[in-house]
């Protein structure tokens, strides 16, 4: 139980925030007493944003790269949104629909970031809060990290996380 406490601490050192993210605490509850592992592994991802000026148009896209357990070869998907964060989101679900159709449900509802280690700059760590549901079920991850994408990519892994473990997939 120590080494559990310790650990939460540590992440909260780091921006994360356990109280208004119950599911990011389920998550880590069932990594560290029930030894979960994820059943994917991200290889990598890359988000693009373009603004055409003339037309008043913001488009994002992301490729996400994503190796799922039980198929060796790499998932590469591509998706677009008006958001670098909208279309992270939709291209992992894109990766994750065919080994994971809990996950096919997931929408995401809620976003909110704000800095919490100040006077670093553009370097600062900001934490992102995200509320999924699935239709049925409403609930909140966080991220952090010094780049907002990074700190959306944890919030998203551990909404996909907790979906899993409600459906019993994981």
């Amino acid at each position: 139980m120590r080494t559990f406490l310790t650990k939460i601490k540590s992440l909260e050192n780091k921006g994360y925030e356990f109280e208004s993210a119950d599911a990011s605490f389920v998550v880590l509850l069932y990594q560290h007493f029930h030894n979960l592992q994820d059943d994917f592994d991200l290889v990598s991802y890359r988000t693009i944003s373009e603004v055409v000026r003339d037309s008043n148009t913001n488009i994002s896209e992301a490729v996400v790269k994503l190796r799922i357990e039980e198929d060796p070869e790499i998932k590469m998907t591509i998706s677009e949104s008006s958001g670098p964060v909208g279309a992270l989101d939709h291209a992992m679900r894109e990766a994750f629909a065919q080994h994971f159709p809990a996950l096919k449900r997931v929408q995401l509802v809620d976003y909110k970031v704000r800095i919490t280690q100040t006077g670093m700059g553009t370097d600062s760590i900001v934490q992102v809060l995200m509320k999924s549901t699935d239709g049925v079920d409403s609930w909140w991850t966080c991220g952090a990290d010094s780049s907002i994408i990074e700190a959306s990519y944890q919030a998203l892994c551990d909404s996909f996380r907790y979906q899993l473990i409600k459906k019993g997939d994981q």
